[in-house]
């Protein structure tokens, strides 16, 4: 552990550079979205989150625009539940593994949230929604090293997306940051995709 915490903590300060570039949507009541975002949100766009969580400030403080420290896709039951897949670990770093959290409760501790749409063509979506509902079901470990080249064999909330984007043949849906001599996919990188656009308030 003692290797852990300082170098998660630089890796975070250095992951919270970059981000995705899509849809801004704010909502008075989080707790109630549902009705609201059905008409203009599918399942594989894309949510964005600034949490109240100890590392949310060093992902977040970096963005000097949105400050979201955080990223997963939107997914849509047969019965019209909203759900959020995504990479997310404990404050110490333990117990993380992709998981799918129900909308209201990804948004209930969160400063603020945005929900961009993915705008891939039909195919390409269909095939990156697949490779995040694979590594759903496999319960893919989080990956507190934030390494990029072991094949998805751990992921972090970004590399979720954007090795997801990367089996749909989308190779420019983030670029990764080299720091220090290690690459990362950073939530900016993500933000500013040119596959993500603005979604209508």
């Amino acid at each position: 552990m003692r290797f852990f915490r300082p170098s998660l903590l630089f890796i975070v300060a250095v992951l919270g550079v970059l981000g995705f570039l899509c849809v801004k949507l704010t909502f008075e009541n989080k707790k109630h979205i549902t009705n609201e975002i059905d008409a203009y949100t599918e399942t594989g766009d894309i949510i964005f989150r600034t949490g109240n969580g100890f590392w949310s400030p060093y992902f977040g403080l970096l963005d000097d625009k949105n400050g979201f420290s955080h990223a997963g896709m939107l997914l849509k039951t047969s019965k019209g539940s909203w759900f959020v897949v995504h990479a997310e670990a404990n404050d110490d770093g333990s117990d993380g593994f992709v998981k799918n959290t129900p909308l209201d409760e990804f948004i209930a501790d969160s400063k603020k949230f945005e929900i961009k749409k993915n705008t891939m063509s039909t195919t390409k979506k269909n095939i990156f929604i697949a490779a995040i509902l694979k590594h759903l079901s496999q319960k893919t470990p989080f990956d507190n090293l934030f390494e990029i080249n072991d094949e998805g064999s751990k992921v972090y909330c970004t590399e979720l997306i954007w090795l997801a984007a990367r089996i749909a043949g989308i190779y420019d849906f983030g670029s990764a940051v080299k720091i220090s001599g290690r690459e990362f996919i950073t939530v900016d990188s993500i933000y500013h995709s040119s596959f993500l656009q603005d979604t209508p308030n």
